[in-house]
């Protein structure tokens, strides 16, 4: 009787006169299959995180990043963060579906009775409910509409400047990289990569706007920065704006301050040479 005998009842009855022992068909002319190793997708540094809404008290899910996957990179010269494989910016925001109250993680609880008052008279009761279904990502234009929820949501509840302004900010680093993605496709129109970039630079103005008023009304920390960090990234973004006056008192400040860890000097030696080509371009 050979191995496999007893199949006949599962219709495998020849299959047992093919094999004479369990090394048949290893021999050296079996091929390996080596599996190919996938690339890391951004999805899996995602779950869905079950909330609370602090003003309709009903139950919502939403994506979030998993803090213990990630690889942190250098950030851009204004300090835009970069992680390896996911961009964390586009799911630091939470949005009721039911109710539209939207804020960015940090920021979406506590809250006060008069906040709740204002945002159910304000935002609620205009809102239409929807269904944002099981998405796996969000796309940088999913996750802007998402910012300017949060955006909304601040000034109803009138929060601090320097709150507003970096979501603001934070909605400008999105448009910035939504125009780099949108100038690699050659089936988007020239006209809304240029509309975002004008949206881009709106977001960018609002948060520059902002945070110069804010350092110098508000105590730090603000939004979790420290007052060097706020003045190196108004030096960047007066730079961008081509105010080099502002731009250079920031980074002469930044560079003569005990405060101002020696990583950032180096990032200030950068800027400063890049304000000393922009004078020289002007002087031309």
């Amino acid at each position: 009787m050979g191995l496999l005998s007893g199949l006949e009842k599962f219709g495998l009855g020849k299959q047992q006169e093919a094999v004479t022992g369990i090394s048949a068909g290893s021999d050296k002319e079996e091929k390996k299959v080596e599996k190919k190793k996938e690339e890391p997708k951004e999805t899996d540094y995602l779950i869905q995180k079950n909330f609370v809404c602090p003003v309709c008290s009903r139950k919502f899910t939403a994506i979030s990043v998993r803090g213990t996957k990630l690889r942190r990179m250098d950030p851009d010269m204004d300090l835009r963060p970069r992680y390896e494989n996911v961009d964390v910016l586009k799911f630091d925001t939470i949005v009721c579906p039911n109710c539209g109250y939207a804020a960015m993680g940090s920021y979406f609880e506590p809250i006060t009775p008069n906040q709740i008052k204002r945002l159910k008279e304000q935002i609620m009761v205009n809102f239409k409910p929807v269904s944002m279904g099981e998405k796996e990502t969000y796309t940088y234009e999913e996750a802007i509409e998402r910012y300017n929820l949060c955006l909304l949501s601040a000034m109803v509840k009138n929060v601090r400047l320097s709150e507003k302004a970096y979501i603001c900010l934070k909605t400008a680093w999105l448009y910035r990289d939504l125009v780099a993605e949108e100038k690699k496709k050659e089936d988007v129109p020239k006209e809304k990569i240029e509309e975002h970039k004008k949206q881009f630079d709106a977001f960018y103005k609002e948060a520059y706007d902002g945070f110069t008023k804010a350092i110098s009304t508000e105590h730090p920390p603000l939004c979790g920065m420290n007052t060097t960090t706020v003045e190196y990234l108004l030096a960047n973004m007066a730079t961008y704006f081509g105010d080099i006056t502002t731009a250079y008192r920031f980074v002469s400040s930044l560079l003569q301050s005990k405060a101002t860890n020696p990583r950032m000097k180096d990032r200030c030696l950068d800027l400063k040479d890049q304000l000393n080509k922009m004078k020289e371009q002007n002087k031309a």
